[in-house]
């Protein structure tokens, strides 16, 4: 029980970019609840892998996108427009930092630029990048938490 308690307070990070939706909080739970019941398998081994964040940012963005999600049907009155354009979907579970302005100054050299790059383009999953990319996903690993310690 008490990882289950760490998992749930690693998450709350996500609290802070998820307040420009409307009823945020409401969402979170959702998020929570669907993470749970889709991964409860795998919930602690995602935990230990460090993709429990990038794991946690889809469910949210399916959850606001989908019209059929249960946040929408509590929340009939929403426009998806106006949420997609909110989602800033390019943002993902750093949004609340512009890094298109930081990556200079948070990266050393090319290499971490174009790494931290690509690790935005897939979603900020380090499994799918080392797949489609073979660089080892231990070194993706190892340069992201490099970078995320700079910022």
């Amino acid at each position: 029980m008490g990882m289950i308690n760490k998992i749930l307070t690693d998450l709350e990070v996500h609290k802070r970019w998820m307040v420009r939706y409307p009823h945020s909080e409401d969402l979170y739970q959702i998020c929570v609840i669907g993470l749970y019941e889709t991964y409860k398998d795998r919930l602690l081994q995602l935990s230990e892998d460090k993709e429990i964040n990038a794991v946690f940012n889809r469910i949210v963005r399916r959850t606001v996108s989908n019209k059929y999600s249960e946040y929408n049907k509590m929340f009939p009155n929403l426009n998806l427009c106006d949420l997609e354009e909110a989602m800033n979907i390019d943002g993902g579970v750093s949004s609340y930092i512009d890094i298109d302005k930081e990556r200079e100054s948070i990266t050393k050299g090319w290499y971490e630029e174009e790494l931290l790059k690509l690790y935005e383009e897939f979603d900020f999953n380090s499994y799918e990048l080392s797949r489609q990319t073979k660089i080892p996903r231990e070194t993706i690993d190892s340069h992201i938490k490099k970078i995320k310690k700079r910022l």
